[in-house]
C-alpha cells in the first residue's frame, strides 16, 4: 500500500525543495504542489489547487476518492462499535434496571450479521464472535441481580433505579465522548434521578446507598476477552508440561486465583479476596495441607493480618474468576 507524505510548510520555507527531492526517489513520485488550500481572499478559497495545471487533477482527485472510502468505512465501523458497547452498559436508563439481555443478544447477533458483508479476516472473526457468544456475553447478570437484591430491599427499588441510573450515566461519560445534545440531556437527566434520590432518602443516606450501589456495579462483572487470557496465562505452563490433565488446570486454576497481587491498585490481595472470600494467610491450607508457620509466629508474636477493601456481602466461587468453560473452550487453540 502507497504512503502518502503531507509536506507542510510556510512560503520560502524548502517545501519545494523537499518535495522534488522526494519525488525523484525510485519507489516514489510527486502529486504536485498544492498552493491555495486556504485563501480567504479569494472567491473560491477552499478548492484545493495543484501547481501542474491539470484540472481535474487525476493523482489528487485519486487519493481524495480513496480518503473518503477510508472515512466512510471508518465511521460505518464506528458506528456499528457504539453500538456493540452500548448493549454492554449495565443499566437501562429508562427503567432503571438491568439490561434485557435477550434483546441485547438479539442485537449483537444483528450486528454481527452486518459485519459479515465487509472483507477481511478480522471482521469475520468479530462477526463469529458476536453471533456466537451473543448469550454467554450477558451470562453475568444472574449474579449481578442477586448482588443488587439486597440493596434493593435495603434501601427500596425506586431509590436504587434512580442512584444507578446516575451511576450509569457518569461511566458512559467517562468511556466514550458526546455530543452536546446528549451531554445536555444527561446532564438533565441525572439532576432528575439525583432529586428523586434525595427525596426518597434524604442525604445521610443516600450518600450511604450511593457506596454500597457503587462497590457493586463498580466491579468487573463482565470478561469477554476471558477465554483469551486464561490462554495466555496457560500456554508458558502447557508449553513446559506437554501431557497435562484436567487436575493440574484445576490446581493452576486454584494458585491464580488465591495469589496476591504483588503491585497495582490490587497489591497484597488476590483475586478471591477481591470478591469476598476468606483466604488464609497460607491459601494451600484449603487444599488440606498443613500451614506453613509464620515467622511471627515463630518469634511469639501475632500473625500479621494483611487489611482487605470492604466486602460487598456476596460470596462468589473461585470459578467466577476463570470458568471452567473457558479453559475447556480453548483446547483447540491451545
Amino acid at each position: 500500500m502507497a504512503t502518502l507524505i503531507n509536506v507542510c510548510g510556510a512560503s520560502r520555507s524548502g517545501t519545494t525543495m523537499l518535495d522534488l527531492m522526494l519525488g525523484n526517489a525510485p519507489d516514489a513520485f510527486s502529486c504536485g504542489e498544492v498552493y491555495a488550500w486556504f485563501r480567504p481572499w479569494q472567491e473560491y478559497h477552499s478548492r484545493i489547487r495543484c501547481r501542474c495545471g491539470q484540472d481535474p487533477r487525476p493523482v489528487w482527485e485519486r487519493l481524495s476518492a480513496d480518503a473518503d472510502d477510508k472515512i466512510t468505512h471508518y465511521d460505518a465501523f464506528d458506528q456499528i462499535a457504539r453500538q456493540v458497547d452500548a448493549q454492554f452498559a449495565l443499566i437501562d436508563l429508562e427503567s432503571g434496571q438491568l439490561r434485557d439481555a435477550a434483546a441485547g443478544a438479539e442485537c449483537l447477533r444483528s450486528l454481527g450479521k452486518q459485519l459479515q458483508e465487509w472483507d477481511g479476516r478480522i471482521y469475520d472473526k468479530l462477526s463469529s464472535h458476536l453471533i456466537n457468544w451473543a448469550e454467554e456475553l450477558f451470562s453475568y447478570q444472574p449474579v449481578l441481580a442477586r448482588a443488587l437484591s439486597p440493596l434493593i430491599t435495603q434501601w427500596g427499588a425506586a431509590a436504587i433505579q434512580a442512584l444507578s441510573r446516575i451511576w450509569q450515566i457518569e461511566a458512559d461519560e467517562k468511556h466514550w465522548p458526546l455530543s452536546l445534545p446528549e451531554r445536555q440531556a444527561r446532564q438533565i437527566l441525572w439532576e432528575e434521578n439525583l432529586d428523586e434520590a434525595f427525596a426518597l432518602l434524604g442525604l445521610p443516606r443516600l450518600w450511604e446507598a450511593w457506596e454500597a450501589l457503587s462497590q457493586v456495579l463498580g466491579r468487573s462483572w463482565r470478561g469477554s476477552m476471558l477465554a483469551e487470557c486464561a490462554n495466555s496465562l496457560l500456554r508458558p505452563v502447557l508449553d513446559a508440561r506437554k501431557h497435562t490433565d484436567q487436575g493440574c488446570l484445576e490446581l493452576f486454576r486454584f494458585l491464580h486465583n488465591v495469589h496476591p497481587f504483588e503491585r497495582g491498585k490490587r497489591a497484597g490481595h488476590s483475586l478471591a479476596q477481591l470478591v469476598g472470600l476468606d483466604v488464609p494467610d497460607d491459601a494451600l491450607a484449603l487444599l488440606g495441607l498443613a500451614p506453613k508457620a509464620s515467622s511471627a509466629s515463630d518469634n511469639g508474636g501475632p500473625a500479621p493480618v494483611s487489611s482487605l477493601p470492604p466486602a460487598i456481602g456476596i460470596a462468589a466461587p473461585f470459578t467466577l474468576v476463570l470458568p471452567r468453560y473457558s479453559l475447556e473452550s480453548q483446547k483447540a487453540s491451545i
